[in-house]
């Protein structure tokens, strides 16, 4: 599985970009997916793409991260089985739970 070592920072570094935003009400979709590939950036890339699916959840958004590989540079990226994370973010754009997959 990826994604563990980087996940820290990441989420740090999402923080400070959505930090300008302010808090002028609810974050919107495309924020809170925004936040998401802030937290992802070194896990999802042109070779293995990554899907971002949000949805609201109460006062928070749920963001679904699902990861892809390659088993060769030729070959075609593909989700595998627990190759996914999801964020639980708040109106101010920040990452209040992870959970990822197993």
């Amino acid at each position: 599985m990826r994604m563990r070592s980087g996940l820290g920072s990441s989420v740090i570094v999402a923080c400070a970009a959505l930090g300008s935003l302010g808090h002028a009400g609810e974050l919107t979709e495309a924020q809170a997916i925004g936040v998401a590939k802030a937290a992802t950036v070194k896990d999802c890339s042109q070779a293995t793409p990554c899907t971002f699916k949000a949805q609201r959840q109460d006062k928070l958004w749920r963001v679904y991260v699902g990861f892809t590989k390659r088993n060769s540079p030729n070959e075609a990226p593909f989700p595998y089985p627990g190759g996914f994370v999801e964020f639980l973010v708040d109106d101010y754009g920040k990452i209040v739970h992870t959970d990822p997959g197993e």
